[in-house]
């Protein structure tokens, strides 16, 4: 993805989206990845004018689907490769309304995935143990603040984000465990109970 291309509706803004209906979006899947299903043998690539080339001015992103299951932006089991970009604005029923993480995951550059509730986008779900997020060696996360909440399908203490991104902890928040119990990442990019 490069340029402006989106997928679903950039213009809608989260505080509008959560009423709608499941046919209002503008995508959606009876089960996973609204927006985009990447299979086990794909890629997507955010913020890219090729494979290998970094879009600089990418402003696109991925917004405004739904997921019966999981997934309401992306549904991964391949490779996600985000340098750029936003997704925002999506649900799901059950877990990841943003994203449902079972593979590989990068981020960096201006990429960002706002701050929402668990299933109504804004989440990266961990679907697995051993599932983490990592970044780029050439393209650092850039700006300042929150980029992204991971919701964990376990909480304990473990690594959550890879060698190379774990300088950026503070920049991902994590959601309460059962809705009040507060979790935070520490600075080698492990879940720790508490802030």
């Amino acid at each position: 993805m490069s340029g402006n291309a989106a997928i679903g509706k950039l213009s809608v803004n989260a505080s509008s989206y959560a009423q709608n209906t499941v046919g209002s979006f503008s995508n959606w899947a009876g089960q996973r990845g609204g927006g985009v299903y990447v299979a086990s043998a794909g890629s997507l690539y955010m913020g890219y004018t090729s494979a290998s080339q970094y879009d600089n001015d990418f402003n696109g992103g991925i917004a405004y689907n739904y997921a019966g299951m999981a997934g309401g932006g992306i549904h991964n089991v391949g490779s996600v490769k985000m340098a750029g970009g936003t997704i925002k604005s999506n649900s799901a029923t059950y877990s990841g309304g943003a994203i449902c993480q079972s593979s590989w995951f990068y981020m960096g550059g201006g990429a960002t995935i706002p701050a929402g509730t668990e299933l109504k986008n804004n989440g990266i779900y961990l679907n697995g143990s051993t599932m983490k997020i990592s970044g780029f060696d050439d393209r650092p996360l850039t700006g300042s603040g929150v980029v992204a909440t991971i919701s964990p399908n376990s909480y304990e203490a473990r690594q959550v984000l890879d060698d190379n991104i774990k300088a950026s902890a503070n920049r991902f928040s994590v959601f309460p465990k059962n809705g009040s119990e507060t979790w935070s990442i520490d600075s080698s990019g492990k879940l720790k109970l508490g802030s």
